[in-house]
């Protein structure tokens, strides 16, 4: 029997509502892409210049073996992640996703980012969709998704910032939690308990694995972070990825990094230029990954 997302089955308003917010925002940030890609390139670019002027660097002060290990290892590893949640989640609507699909569509989403549409939301969707789920319980699924993501990271955020800024790590806990426990328990009461625990798994390992991106990215330009710290810059990244006007919070995460680690006694500088290394190396690992995915759809097709 296929599963569906009950409250959308049951609340037409609500599932119009999802729908029609989909569709919006889709068509908002067509209508202003080149507005909101010319911001979001400057301010990514005149971030890390500053960056760069601030701390004195030199490109050949690089450290390259923690950048390699997150081009070859990390990115990728973050890449699979990101298409088993997708399938996953054409699992919770009672839709099945081929891996390399899902990894097919990932790439190109990760791809499309560099242009100002929320290409995560509206490619995942779609991919759901063209399997016969609805557009308002594919875009729920997928906004459940990321609820729960933001859920969890203000949550280990929180955690990480106890000692340091117990104020805040409270008011993140009380936030975040309920947000993650909630979001895991509507994908149990409505799909069951072995994927409401693939669905925790699976955000819990994309969290690491970024956690683990961000501490190599800092090794690379030779400054040394806590596992606090790496997990409160990261926290930054994911929330500046919810700016979906803007192409994958270009500029934004990097703000929100840098604005972190000035609360956190780090230098901002070292953030921003932190966080762009990682971004700038999983859309090389995405760009050079699109030929074989290509290759492997057309293969299919043959």
């Amino acid at each position: 029997m296929q599963r569906r997302f009950w409250f959308l089955d049951q609340h037409e308003a609500l599932s119009v509502r999802v729908t029609d917010w989909l569709e919006r925002l889709s068509s908002h940030a067509r209508r202003y892409r080149f507005i909101y890609g010319v911001v979001a390139l400057m301010l990514f670019v005149i971030g890390l210049w500053i960056s760069l002027r601030s701390l004195k660097f030199e490109l050949t002060e690089l450290n390259l073996l923690p950048l390699v290990a997150n081009l070859l290892i990390g990115a990728p590893i973050a890449i699979c992640f990101n298409a088993m949640g997708l399938q996953v989640a054409g699992r919770i609507t009672g839709i099945s996703i081929g891996f390399f699909h899902a990894f097919h569509v990932t790439i190109l989403a990760m791809v499309t980012n560099i242009l100002p549409v929320p290409a995560g939301t509206i490619l995942h969707s779609s991919a759901l969709s063209a399997r016969g789920v609805g557009l308002a319980q594919a875009g729920g699924v997928i906004l459940l998704g990321n609820l729960a993501t933001l859920g969890l990271i203000a949550t280990l955020v929180g955690v990480a910032l106890l000692d340091s800024m117990p104020a805040l790590a409270i008011i993140l806990l009380i936030a975040g939690l309920p947000v993650f426990v909630g979001s895991v328990l509507v994908v149990k009461y409505t799909a069951g308990r072995a994927l409401a625990s693939a669905f925790v798994f699976l955000r819990l390992g994309r969290a690491l694995i970024l956690v683990l991106r961000v501490q190599l990215c800092f090794l690379g330009i030779g400054v040394s972070v806590t596992l606090a710290e790496a997990v409160s810059i990261s926290g930054a990244v994911i929330l500046g990825t919810t700016a979906a006007v803007f192409p994958a919070g270009l500029g934004i995460s990097e703000a929100l990094a840098a604005t972190i680690a000035a609360a956190l006694s780090l230098a901002p500088a070292a953030a921003f230029m932190a966080t762009a290394l990682n971004r700038v190396t999983t859309l090389v690992v995405a760009g050079m990954l699109i030929p074989f995915v290509v290759w492997r759809r057309k293969a299919g097709h043959a």
